[in-house]
């Protein structure tokens, strides 16, 4: 069974870029037009994002405006600042412990890091 896929696979890692491209347009062909799956979910949610073909004016669009973007940026001021998103990092046993797995040493490394490993 594996000698089977692996050649499979083995075949189809062979192809050009242009002939993978060419098998999935005829995949994705067959599998929405001719045989149809899941069509009737995408159409619902077409409907659904544009507002101008539902009853719902908003469709899936928050009528309210939010700002998530602004909550990195905010992170970003305050570590310019006060650096403290900065030293809560340095404390993190996890990314210590990380940084340290991966070879990591010098800087403010040396002084919060073992030498020793256990």
């Amino acid at each position: 069974m594996y000698y089977i896929v692996f050649g499979i696979l083995y075949a189809v890692s062979l192809l050009p870029f242009r002939a993978l491209y060419v098998i999935s347009d005829l995949l994705y062909f067959v599998l929405y037009f001719v045989v149809g799956y899941r069509k009737k979910v995408v159409m619902d949610n077409l409907l659904v994002a544009f507002p101008e073909k539902t009853e719902n004016p908003n469709g899936w669009v928050s009528p309210w405006r939010f700002g998530l973007n602004q909550g990195p940026i905010v992170i970003m001021i305050e570590n310019y600042n006060t650096e403290l998103v900065w030293k809560i990092m340095k404390q993190c046993p996890y990314i210590l412990k990380g940084l340290q797995e991966a070879g990591f040493t010098g800087g403010w490394l040396e002084n919060l890091l073992d030498p020793t490993p256990s």
